[in-house]
């Protein structure tokens, strides 16, 4: 099994990501901050993620707000 990270640009019309071994908030964090470097400008960064527990952790929506970085969550059991 392997997890993705993904991310696409709407401005530039790009797509890039990362695939990881096990899901877990370090991996989230770091795909979020490799978002953040990839528009080192500050503007705000608007993202979407899945309801799992490891994108909701403190440490990931403290380093959000801090970054511009707007977390959008699915709904639950929205497919």
């Amino acid at each position: 099994m392997r997890y993705f990270h993904g991310c696409c640009s709407s401005d530039d019309d790009t797509l890039w990501g990362v695939n990881r071994h096990k899901k877990g908030a370090a991996n989230t964090l770091a795909a979020l901050k490799s978002i953040r470097t990839a528009r080192p400008d500050g503007a705000p960064i608007h993202v979407v993620l899945d309801n799992l527990s490891a994108h909701k952790g403190a440490d990931i929506r403290r380093w959000a707000k801090k970054n511009k970085v707007n977390l959008c969550f699915t709904p639950t059991y929205a497919s």
